[in-house]
């Protein structure tokens, strides 16, 4: 037989019982917040594979004087552009932060968002999207000057460059020049593997280039 609780002690084993559950919850939200920015470490790591990657670009492209004196220029511009977006995107973070709170508010609230809240939402992301006729005239801009400071051989580096290729094993092994006859036969290969290449994924790969290129770290590595 067991004995009947008073109430008060009821009251307690419930609280304390609720207590105990919640810790774990609180632990885990709290786990859960401490792992949504990267570590010191984490942050390091990055910083160092983009100087690697832009020292191995610097030293496959084997630039002259001349060359190196233009790329020096087409990559400040870069770095620059860069910054202005990244300060644009920054400068217009509480407005989204806030319009962001109000679409969840809606759904939390009503299960959909207001229409109002989505026009407003809607109505931020155009406004603050950039031009893609802009953005189409830059790249074509970069393209041409990349054009004129640089030799094919040093084009074909540069559309086939990868970073770290001995640790991963993939790749032109050394980023090197090819000859010719190399140049024709990776031009049919190339042909014949972007016959199956997801589209997805040489954006993916042609944007990596792009940062590298146009990264305080490249600007570094072309002025040592």
């Amino acid at each position: 037989m067991f004995r009947r609780l008073a109430p008060t002690a009821t009251l307690t084993l419930v609280v304390l019982l609720a207590f105990s559950l919640a810790v774990p919850a609180i632990a885990r939200r709290a786990s859960s917040v401490d792992r949504d920015g990267p570590s010191e470490d984490q942050i390091a790591v990055r910083q160092l594979r983009q100087q690697i990657a832009a020292e191995e670009l610097a030293v496959a492209l084997e630039l002259d004087e001349e060359q190196t004196e233009a790329m020096v220029d087409l990559v400040s511009e870069g770095v620059t552009v860069r910054a202005s977006l990244k300060a644009d995107r920054e400068a217009a973070a509480p407005e989204h932060r806030e319009l962001l709170g109000e679409y969840l508010r809606d759904i939390q609230k009503r299960g959909e968002a207001r229409a109002t809240t989505s026009e407003a939402l809607r109505e931020f992301r155009e406004a603050n999207r950039p031009e893609k006729t802009e953005r189409k005239s830059r790249r074509k801009e970069v393209v041409a000057r990349l054009k004129e400071i640089l030799s094919e051989e040093q084009l074909a580096v540069l559309a086939s460059f990868r970073p770290m290729t001995s640790v991963k094993g993939s790749g032109q092994a050394q980023n090197e020049r090819p000859d010719r006859q190399g140049r024709d036969e990776a031009r049919t290969d190339r042909g014949n593997r972007n016959d199956h290449q997801d589209r997805g994924q040489r954006r993916k790969t042609r944007k990596m280039v792009r940062k590298v290129l146009f990264s305080e770290a490249m600007l570094e590595a072309l002025q040592r």
